[in-house]
């Protein structure tokens, strides 16, 4: 089984528990849209609450537009000035007098976000911080691994796949920025090649023979972008898979196909 961890920013709420066997497609967070923002107008501005009804120069009913000013303080015969701006596009509502909080409605959609499973499994972890998915299903095993796990996109780094590919010292020119931020699968990786990866911000390297100098030498400047090791069927069924978003798990030697 391999671990797929799923990161919950602020606000997603786990709608999946421990144990539950999950589908692709399912939605296992959910995350509701604001429908209001408040903005403490006498703290803001640092003034009494009984003030604070003079420096507004919004009311309810009136819209606002983001970066449009909601208050303003003068002092020193205009000299000086202190403003607040509205962060968001929407309707004023109401002023509340006892607290100072300005309550404006934003123009959002009331419609909830939601993460949706990439994989079929098993939830072995449910919380506000994270959601992890066991499973076993679409998983393509390598030989050896190293670095953390990551997910991306597959780059196929055509001119070193195939019987004819060049030698791989003579591949650092095929590597560009177009690899950033994706998983580039090829043949065999050269060090230079991992290093000119490294450099334009490549997620992970899969390919059919990593030296273990080279290896070593990541770990030696404590590089953890990742390294799987495949066999040459692994990479045949890969390059079927470009464009798509793979799951690397090095300490298991894993490579999850990811839906969606």
């Amino acid at each position: 089984m391999t671990a797929l961890p799923v990161i919950l920013t602020e606000g997603f709420i786990p709608q999946v528990r421990v144990n539950e066997h999950v589908v692709v497609g399912q939605t296992i967070a959910k995350k509701k849209s604001k429908t209001e923002e408040v903005v403490n107008v006498a703290e803001e501005l640092d003034m009494p609450l009984n003030k604070v009804k003079h420096v507004l120069k919004k009311n309810p009913g009136d819209s606002v537009i983001s970066g449009e000013i909601i208050a303003l303080k003068q002092k020193w015969f205009g000299l000086k000035k202190w403003a607040i701006f509205s962060a968001i596009e929407g309707i004023v509502l109401r002023y509340e007098r006892g607290t100072g909080n300005l309550v404006i409605r934003t123009m959002q959609s009331n419609a909830a976000e939601t993460i949706e499973s990439p994989i079929e499994g098993i939830i072995s972890q449910s919380d506000s911080e994270k959601i992890v998915i066991e499973t076993d299903k679409n998983v393509l095993s390598g030989k050896r691994g190293y670095g953390d796990s990551t997910q991306g996109e597959v780059f196929l780094l055509n001119a070193a796949l195939g019987k004819d590919a060049p030698d791989p010292s003579n591949l650092v020119y095929a590597i560009d920025g177009q690899v950033h931020d994706k998983i580039i699968v090829g043949g065999v990786f050269s060090r230079d090649m991992l290093i000119k990866g490294l450099g334009v911000g490549a997620k992970g390297f899969i390919g059919t023979e990593f030296e273990d100098d080279d290896v070593s030498y990541m770990a030696k400047k404590s590089i953890t972008t990742p390294v799987i090791e495949v066999d040459d069927d692994i990479i045949a069924f890969l390059i079927q898979w470009k464009g798509k978003n793979v799951f690397l798990e090095p300490q298991s030697n894993s490579i999850v196909l990811l839906q969606g």
